[in-house]
This record gives C-alpha cells, sequence and structure tokens, in this order.
C-alpha cells in the first residue's frame, strides 16, 4: 500500500558522545514516525547504537530517556526493515522531544528515514 508522506532522511556519523541529530523537538501535536534504520559500523570492533527519545542530548546518556531503542552491531552494516516502509513505522517520538543517539563504542554511520505527522 503506498502511504502519502512527507519522507525525510538523516545522514550522519554518531558517536558516543550522546547527541542531538540535529533535527529540532517535534513540533506540538505532532510525533516523528521513524520508519527506516540503515546503520555502519566505523570501529573496528563491537559496537551498538542507542536511538533516544528526550528532552536534550544528555538524557540519553544519564538514562533520563523513558524510550530507548538498541540496536546491536559488530563489525558490519544493516538495515532495519531490509527496505524502507513508511507505512509500518518501527517507532515515533512524542511531541517536544528530541531523537537523540550515542554508540557504545566508536563511530556509526546512520541513515534515518521519518516522518512527522
Amino acid at each position: 500500500m503506498m502511504v502519502d508522506k512527507d519522507i525525510k532522511t538523516l545522514n550522519k556519523v554518531i558517536t558516543s558522545v550522546p547527541a542531538n541529530l540535529g533535527l529540532g523537538a517535534v513540533a506540538a501535536g505532532m510525533k516523528r514516525w521513524v520508519t527506516f534504520v540503515k546503520v555502519t559500523d566505523e570501529f573496528a570492533g563491537a559496537n551498538a547504537i542507542f536511538l533516544c527519545s528526550g528532552t536534550t542530548a544528555t538524557n540519553a546518556a544519564s538514562g533520563v530517556a523513558k524510550d530507548k531503542q538498541y540496536l546491536g552491531n559488530q563489525y558490519d552494516a544493516f538495515a532495519y526493515p531490509d527496505s524502507p516502509r513508511p507505512e509500518a513505522p518501527l517507532f515515533s517520538i512524542a511531541a517536544s522531544k528530541f531523537l537523540t543517539a550515542f554508540t557504545t563504542a566508536g563511530n556509526m554511520h546512520l541513515f534515518l528515514q521519518y516522518f512527522d505527522e
């Protein structure tokens, strides 16, 4: 089924320092729906990435974020799902929250597809 959404993408290198992804806070009365995640490990070792919902970037590291998505990875690249599916979002970020991210070790390249509704 085709879904008519204003799909946006993000390409960013994520480090072990929690960071706001630069998307800004989700607008009042809206949700940010993440529909596709592709990660490539740039660290020569075991690594994982956390995608978090928080009020600031520091929420992610301190454990204050109530919603953390853990995506394990080791020496490789992966995509979830296998191909983008906007009609079946993976998770959402609530209004006034930020999507933040950090890794457990070194750098990872993150490609993210999302829409606000």
